[in-house]
């Protein structure tokens, strides 16, 4: 993540309820709110753990407990804030498939 110094002081940082995994979502949802976010599908980045909580069940109940946060603040299956957004995107995407 790239984050000006004053995006994050107007976000908050990272949401200590979150041990691992799920965090940068969180802090990304935060920042979109009021500042511009971009999504750059052509960056590739390699994790050194390579999934690790699909292999490591002390690891797996960190990242369940994680997601639960999450959908607990966010929403589980209604979350018209992720509804506008996505609309909003898929309708950028049909402007410029047009022009």
């Amino acid at each position: 993540m790239f984050i000006r110094t004053d995006v994050l002081l107007n976000s908050g940082i990272f949401d200590e309820r979150y041990f691992m995994y799920l965090e940068d979502y969180d802090l990304g949802r935060r920042i979109h709110k009021f500042a511009k976010t971009v999504f750059y599908p052509g960056v590739t980045v390699i994790h050194g753990h390579a999934k690790e909580s699909y292999k490591n069940g002390d690891l797996f109940k960190i990242h369940m407990q994680s997601a639960i946060r999450y959908f607990n603040k966010w929403g589980w299956f209604f979350d018209s804030d992720r509804n506008k957004f996505n609309q909003k995107v898929l309708n950028k995407l049909k402007e410029n498939d047009r022009g």
